[in-house]
């Protein structure tokens, strides 16, 4: 599995080669940070005070060191340790500590191999986990436990971190919990400890396969989520004065664990402490407490145990028979869950004690979750409860059961409440063979509820419209019952049967109900027949030419075909033809165009409307549909035009129905119904499929969910950014670019990036509009791409002529010529016509003493690249170079919107037909070829560029305010006047 979290956090780091020296600065900086307090200030003895005195020897011990992947690592993390259970110590001086440590986990001065790793983990675990310092106000001793939650997570997250116990790891989440179901703590370190505890989470669960089950936790210490009666030292400094010691691990009350007192006065307290910490202790709720030292034999790494831990916690947070947890807690601890279920759910049928929980706590409280009234509560235990069932459902029998019956007989709070059901359910259904195995293992057992029946029953009351009008409830429904119908018919009616019997059998041999964890008996069925599927192998009695014999003499005559050859292959391509002609030839057998039905969709906006063209293909069905009716013995002619038909108006659907206004919708809506309630009837579930998502996407849903137009946001943000550039120069700053520290591949990346953005959001629609009417209205997208490339023209000619001195110009042009060289090597020739125009404005082409400074081999380069973008025959170098290199690329989009262009003014919209001179037909041909450049976009559309986007380089163009062309030629005038010698430039 790919942990993203989890790998990103772990990467090992090799000790650097001075960690000598990394020790010893930290250990300055916190010695330092002890000076400026008054308690340990210069005239203070070091002998007298333990903290200053382990320092000093650090540091004598230090000086012999010369290989620290050899040395004790509890020599030089002890003295750090002390400071941080030091109950003497202020807030700033343990983030320091704290900081110290956090750098050695992050520099990997703490490997899993050096001697006393495990000692070291545990120790730091223990101390960070029950720090205690003197509290100063509020925002500082924040920022101590924002230090203390960033050392927890480099200290489990690093490689070193699977060498701690069960019960560190318990201490750990228990401190990062607290922090962050603490409401007296500020929203931002809530939310920190919230991300922390998410990561943790991730890591421990996406270990799974490699823990063992061991032992459980026992009478070691536990995670408490009990939240109630919150009388720690914690809370008291949050509500008392400044001076109280902020100690995470003190046990009162409800507090997290024991910590020993650390002592800061003398080595006879030392002592005493130290005996005392040894003796077992009893906390308020009785559980006993024992020094880890006691253990016999070496310190166990965690294993299963901590994650079941882990687990039980998160499911008494979502307990919601518990009223100390709050909404916000409870979907704290959903969307833990789901990181956990998200992460390891497949693994968790392996660990019996975690299954146990799974089967009993978190069923039950999940349970109670599902009649929430809140939202935002219901919505995220449905995520839940969808990951827990499609992981582990053949472990969870009785639970399963028993979930559909509760959603089925669920009273909905609310319309959303039942949207998110149905959603819910429509996941279910979609997992393979889910419908199937209800039917097998509830329906056909002698002892258990037909829940398959109940499901279907209910799917079916919520599939149909009332008197209130469509809704995405029942379209979802309506898919939902799609889906089953289409499992079921791809496993045979043996299988089925013999399946379904094999059971039945089973189950009266049964003394009474299956448990909840046996396997359940599948259907593997056979061959899975798609249905609604063209068969190309159809026998030619069983397909049906669309027109009929009747009509075929008409239809030849509005019909004119060319025929090409292509890779040895005839095709007959459609040269001319009348709207009802190019349809009915689309649909028949004699089609081998395998382009037809793409080029139709795209462009038959320009000779037609879509009003018009569904009417025309919902007559056609209509008309086949009738023959097909008359003629009994010749029905099967008909099938193959009538599936077709069905295609292509979910095709024409998927584009047109959204542009449609309501009234036109309404027209259309009870006949497309119709045909979706034929279409099913006739079992072909993925032609209903494809018409009946248009419709649902037409509506403004996707599955219950708005749709969003990615195009139209990406034009709206283009449009935005760039109409801030044409503000007036007067009332925007110019920024001065530090163009000179970035890599010149950077910026090109960064440039490539932002037009790819662009280039991707052109429909391409906007072409075939393009060649008729260039207005911005009608081609935002093209004009928003038009706009970024004249600003880029415009931002490069104003860095040139903005410089003052010869120098800064000779060194600008030389770095753009490089950022140049950049963006060609990136395939990236859009960004590279926009900076070589500038290069060729009459602005910066007249400084000539700034272009004989850059040199010869610089000249050279800037005219290869002006010979590779020439325009001259045809751009013939361009277009070789671009079909030679390989994607991602972005063509120069001037050309491509020339070619359209021309293409329409060189060929007429129709022609006449050689039967009736009278009779215009469609030039088809002309559409195919526009549909060919527009297929061309759309290849280089489709593949896209692997590059980071970073905001202080794109800032470098997005945040610049460059001047327009009468400006930059005046400004060129400036730094190079009319008749100047080079003295005068100078």
């Amino acid at each position: 599995a790919d942990h993203t979290i989890a790998d990103a956090s772990c990467s090992a780091a090799m000790p650097p080669a001075n960690a000598v020296c990394v020790i010893e600065g930290e250990l300055a900086m916190v010695v330092s940070s002890m000076r400026r307090n008054a308690r340990w200030s210069t005239s203070h003895n070091e002998e007298q005070d333990p903290l200053l005195q382990h320092f000093a020897d650090l540091k004598q011990e230090l000086a012999t060191i010369t290989d620290i992947s050899r040395t004790d690592v509890c020599m030089f993390l002890d003295p750090f340790l002390r400071v941080v259970r030091s109950e003497a110590t202020t807030g700033p001086i343990t983030g320091v500590a704290l900081s110290s440590l956090n750098k050695f986990l992050a520099y990997g001065l703490v490997e899993p191999e050096s001697p006393n790793a495990a000692l070291g983990v545990e120790g730091i675990a223990d101390a960070v986990t029950h720090a205690k310092f003197v509290g100063t106000d509020l925002a500082s001793d924040e920022v101590v436990l924002m230090k203390i939650l960033k050392v927890l997570q480099t200290l489990l997250l690093s490689p070193v971190g699977k060498l701690m116990c069960n019960e560190s790891v318990c201490e750990v989440m228990q401190t990062c919990a607290r922090i962050c179901f603490e409401s007296r703590l500020s929203e931002l370190l809530r939310r920190s400890a919230e991300l922390t505890l998410a990561d943790m989470v991730h890591w421990v669960f996406s270990r799974l396969p490699e823990l063992k089950e061991g032992t459980s936790l026992g009478s070691s210490p536990q995670i408490n989520a009990s939240m109630a009666d919150d009388e720690s030292a914690l809370g008291s400094a949050l509500q008392e004065d400044n001076t109280s010691a902020v100690d995470l691990g003190r046990e009162n009350s409800n507090e997290f664990v024991h910590v020993e007192d650390t002592d800061v006065a003398d080595g006879a307290e030392d002592n005493a402490e130290g005996e005392d910490s040894l003796r077992p202790r009893l906390n308020s709720r009785g559980v006993r407490f024992t020094h880890r030292d006691n253990h016999p034999g070496p310190l166990v790494p965690y294993g299963a145990p901590s994650a079941r831990e882990l687990l039980r916690f998160l499911c008494c947070v979502v307990d919601v028979a518990d009223p100390q947890y709050s909404d916000a807690m409870v979907s704290i601890g959903l969307s833990l869950l789901t990181v956990a279920l998200e992460t390891g759910a497949q693994h968790f049928a392996a660990f019996a004690s975690i299954m146990e929980l799974v089967e009993d706590v978190l069923c039950r409280n999940l349970f109670a979750l599902l009649r929430s009234e809140n939202l935002t509560v219901f919505a995220a235990t449905l995520r839940v409860v969808f990951l827990t069932f499609e992981a582990l459902r053949h472990k969870l029998k009785l639970q399963l059961a028993r979930l559909l019956q509760l959603l089925i007989q669920m009273d909905f709070p609310s319309y959303e409440h039942k949207e998110g059901v149905l959603d819910l359910l429509l996941e279910l259904a979609r997992i393979p063979s889910f419908m199937v195995d209800l039917y097998l293992n509830y329906d056909c057992h002698l002892h258990a509820d037909d829940v398959f029946q109940q499901l279907v029953r209910f799917l079916a009351q919520n599939a149909f419209p009332d008197d209130n009008g469509l809704f995405s409830t029942h379209l979802t429904a309506l898919d939902c019952l799609t889906t089953t119908a289409h499992q079921i018919g791809g496993h045979s009616p043996a299988t089925m049967a013999g399946a379904a019997g094999a059971g039945a059998t089973a189950a009266a041999r049964a003394d009474g109900h299956d448990d909840a964890d046996d396997d359940h008996a599948s259907a593997d069925g056979g061959d899975d027949d798609d249905f609604g599927d063209d068969d190309e192998d159809d026998e030619d009695d069983e397909e049906g030419d669309l027109s009929g014999p009747d009509a075929e003499g008409q239809e030849q005559q509005d019909l004119l075909l060319r025929t090409e050859t292509i890779e040895g292959r005839e095709i007959h391509r459609v040269r001319a033809a009348s709207l009802p002609a190019l349809l009915t030839h689309l649909v028949s057998r004699e089609n081998d165009d395998p382009d037809l039905l793409d080029a139709l969709v795209l462009t038959y906006v320009m000779y037609s409307t879509p009003c018009d063209m569904i009417e025309l293909l919902l007559t056609m069905h209509g008309e086949y549909r009738r023959r097909r009716s008359q003629d009994p013995d010749g029905a099967s002619l008909y099938e193959l035009p009538l599936q077709r038909t069905v295609a292509v108006l979910a095709r024409v659907l998927d584009v047109a129905w959204a542009k449609l206004a309501s009234a036109e919708q309404t027209l259309f809506l009870p006949r497309l119904l119709q045909m979706l309630r034929e279409t099913l009837a006739g079992c072909n579930v993925e032609l209903a499929q494809d018409l009946r998502l248009p419709l649902l996407r037409g509506l403004g849903l996707t599955d219950g969910v708005v749709r969003l137009d990615a195009r139209a946001a990406a034009a709206a943000e283009a449009a935005t950014v760039l109409a801030a550039k044409r503000s007036p120069l007067t009332q925007r700053r110019i920024v001065t670019t530090p163009l000179w520290d970035v890599p010149s591949m950077e910026i090109a990346r960064q440039l490539t990036l932002l037009d790819a953005r662009l280039y991707r959001a052109i429909p391409p629609q906007e072409l075939l509009i393009w060649c008729k009417e260039q207005k911005r209205d009608r081609t935002p997208c093209i004009f928003a791409m038009i706009d970024q490339t004249n600003a880029m023209s415009h931002w490069c000619a104003t860095l040139i002529v903005q410089q003052e001195t010869l120098k800064d110009r000779v060194r600008m042009v030389i770095k753009l010529l490089e950022v140049m060289k950049c963006l060609r090597k990136l395939h990236n020739f859009n960004s590279l016509m926009a900076l070589l125009s500038a290069f060729n404005s009459s602005a910066v082409r007249r400084l000539q003493f700034t272009l004989e400074a850059i040199g010869s081999r610089n000249r050279t380069s800037l005219e290869k690249i002006d010979q590779l973008m020439a325009t001259d025959r045809s751009s013939a170098t361009y277009r070789a170079a671009l079909a030679s290199c390989s994607l991602p690329a972005l063509p120069y989009l001037g050309l491509l919107l020339q070619d359209v262009t021309q293409m329409n003014h060189s060929n007429p919209d129709t022609i006449k037909s050689p039967a009736d001179p009278n009779l215009k037909l469609i030039n088809f041909g002309k559409w195919q070829r526009m549909h060919s450049v527009c297929m061309t976009l759309s290849r280089y559309q489709s593949a896209t560029f692997d590059i980071e986007a970073r905001s202080t380089v794109s800032d470098i163009f997005n945040q610049f305010s460059h001047l327009n062309e009468n400006q930059i030629y005046e400004q060129s005038l400036t730094v190079e006047p009319r008749n100047a010698t080079i003295d005068d430039i100078e």
